[in-house]
């Protein structure tokens, strides 16, 4: 990952704006295919058929959400078949779009994975995050980080007179639900039938412990009335 170390503060009114823009989208599209109820269900066959029946925007703004639903799926089938070379280009494909057609990049944003793109070993680039500044991720071969690292901080700095910096990272699983009864407290030192013992006892005191607690406010309360 390369942080641009440029914020431009647009997002908080920029992104807004895309929201109607694709609402604008959404409202032309349903007056022919009432059926519609968010851009996921629409095509782009379908988009160009009432292209004209609303703003060049959200037009735009319609596209780049239709085309990074298929980018994103083609990038799952890709990445089970271990297909980099399409994963990457997807990658940059989706910064093209975020930067053309959903203008959410920036100036150093598109020079960063322009830049990227020119060292052997690198698959693809793209701007992570809300865009407007921040960081570009980089899928790229281990072996050709060290010059990634160098041409960025060169051309980078030279184009822009911004120095950039480096998050290395390694492609991981996502998120899931993670079983942590084994590690918490007491439960890690008993077998499974010893375990659902203690959890019956815990099952009936602590309701029990609860009404005598009530009982025992109410009975100081009457005493103190």
């Amino acid at each position: 990952m390369t942080n641009s170390n440029v914020k431009h503060e647009l997002s908080g009114s920029e992104y807004p704006t895309r929201v109607r823009q694709c609402q604008e989208a959404v409202a032309a599209l349903k007056k022919m295919f009432p059926s519609i109820v968010a851009l996921r269900d629409v095509t782009l066959d379908m988009l160009s058929k009432v292209q004209y029946s609303m703003s060049t925007e959200a037009y735009q703004r319609a596209k780049h959400c239709i085309t990074e639903d298929i980018r994103t799926l083609g990038a799952v089938e890709a990445l089970k078949v271990g297909d980099f070379a399409k994963v990457g280009k997807l990658m940059s494909e989706s910064h093209n779009s975020l930067s053309k057609d959903y203008e959410v990049s920036c100036v150093e944003l598109d020079i960063l994975k322009e830049l990227a793109l020119k060292v052997p070993g690198v698959y693809g680039s793209r701007m992570t995050g809300g865009g407007f500044g921040g960081c570009t991720v980089t899928l790229v071969e281990k072996s050709a980080v060290p010059q990634l690292k160098a041409l960025l901080k060169k051309e980078y700095f030279a184009r822009t007179q911004i120095e950039c910096e480096f998050y290395d990272a390694k492609p991981s699983a996502g998120a899931g639900a993670v079983d942590m009864e084994p590690y918490l407290g007491w439960s890690f030192f008993f077998d499974a039938e010893s375990k659902a013992a203690i959890q019956g006892v815990v099952n009936w005191a602590v309701p029990l412990a609860v009404v005598g607690l009530i009982a025992g406010i109410a009975i100081h309360a009457s005493r103190n009335k």
